[in-house]
């Protein structure tokens, strides 16, 4: 319950704000989902699980966890809005503003709301649709003040999902040049190259098979305890798991800062590779990627020990960088990893990974094609992340009334 309600506002239970369609859900086992692949997505506690030919839901409507560990971490968002057709599994609640407008400060009201009173369970976190009903929601009196609401909130939102989509397609644009110069040698000039055969097959003449050790030097980041660990800036920024994205990229909001000591060999700057060798997620969807660091106003960086840094040539950054987002190489890693609960990969899975190397020429060209796209890139990242630091700081005085507008 809220201490104080602004003048004007009101505090109602989710149940009357809300429709419920989890009735509808029906969960379909991974062998049945094999059988029926095709291009609706599947959705599960936090996030899509596969895509089938079937849907059931056609529209927008808002997925809220209803079990899993995630409740409680929040490693991703416990809510999200979908829309279109697609079908759920019983591991997300199916919710629908009676208010169609309002969908969008649900999502902005959860990402900020603590659920833990609602949570019951303790070996499995759970959410039932009884106690998501009883969940406190404040709200504006007046419609025309919720629609003020909820175009405020969205246009931060929309902003960064137009940043996200440019940066989707530059990232697809690099990658497919990747893949036409460097997979199906379709490099300029190639008609004319003499192609030879190779222990990976047919490849140009002067380029050379290779291993990851041959070109790069891999260096382990450093452990820390939690005393070395600062709130704000006040430190070295230490990248960690928490600054990969699930299929690699870089994501500035995980950065922690650190103040003990490190050795050289732990320092890297904007534009340098870093990989990760630790996962905690269950499908290892983040060990064995890649990332950029980006130039985030950080001249020294450190990594921590679940990260590696690859130390290679400045012309090599951005060909090794998209040969390590070759679904073959991901793969690889993934499958290579060790434990359980948490994956671990040894440098040397790395250094063994064998590829075709480019002459300079090529490779010259190819940074050349690629850096503007990822110069381009990084500033959206970057304005996204301001924005993102914005919205955040507005969200829990926007949706207590402290701001009106």
């Amino acid at each position: 319950m809220q201490n104080h309600i602004p003048n004007g506002w009101q505090e109602l239970k989710l149940g009357e704000v809300v429709d419920v369609f989890d009735k509808q859900r029906v969960p379909i086992s991974t062998m049945e989902r094999v059988k029926i692949k095709g291009n609706y997505p599947y959705y599960g506690a936090s996030g899509i699980v596969d895509h089938i030919n079937k849907y059931i839901f056609d529209g927008d409507y808002v997925l809220v966890s209803e079990d899993g560990e995630n409740l409680k971490t929040r490693n991703t968002p416990i809510a999200f809005l979908v829309s279109g057709k697609f079908w759920v599994n019983n591991h997300a609640h199916i919710i629908r503003a009676k208010k169609e407008f309002l969908n969008k400060y649900l999502i902005a009201y959860f990402s900020k709301l603590s659920l833990n009173p609602f949570i019951t369970g303790s070996a499995q976190p759970k959410l039932t649709q009884d106690n998501l009903l009883e969940v406190p929601i404040l709200l504006p009196n007046a419609e025309n003040e919720q629609k003020r609401l909820v175009t405020f909130i969205s246009s931060i939102d929309d902003k960064i999902a137009v940043n996200n989509k440019i940066v989707e397609k530059l990232e697809d644009m690099a990658q497919t040049n990747f893949k036409e110069w460097f997979e199906n040698f379709h490099f300029p000039g190639y008609e004319k190259v003499k192609f030879v055969d190779s222990e990976l097959g047919r490849i140009p003449y002067e380029w050379q098979v290779k291993q990851i050790r041959d070109v790069v030097k891999i260096n382990k980041g450093l452990s820390y305890s939690s005393d070395e660990i600062r709130e704000g800036n006040d430190g070295l920024p230490l990248i960690n798991l928490g600054n990969f994205q699930r299929g690699g990229g870089f994501k500035t909001d995980g950065i922690k800062f650190y103040t003990g000591k490190y050795n050289k060999s732990h320092v890297v700057t904007p534009g340098d590779l870093v990989i990760a060798v630790t996962d905690l997620t269950s499908n290892r969807e983040v060990i064995g990627h890649p990332a950029r660091v980006p130039d985030a106003g950080w001249n020294k960086i450190l990594i921590s020990l679940d990260v590696c840094a690859i130390e290679a040539d400045q012309l090599l950054k951005e060909f090794l960088y998209y040969l390590m987002l070759r679904r073959d190489f991901t793969y690889l890693m993934a499958s290579s990893a060790s434990g359980t609960n948490v994956s671990h990969l040894s440098k040397s899975i790395i250094e063994d990974y064998m590829f075709t190397l480019p002459t300079d020429e090529v490779i010259r060209k190819f940074k050349e094609l690629v850096n503007p796209l990822f110069i381009h890139s990084n500033r959206l990242v970057m304005e996204n992340e301001k924005l993102t630091t914005l919205r955040d700081l507005l969200l829990p005085k926007l949706m207590r009334g402290v701001i009106r507008v």
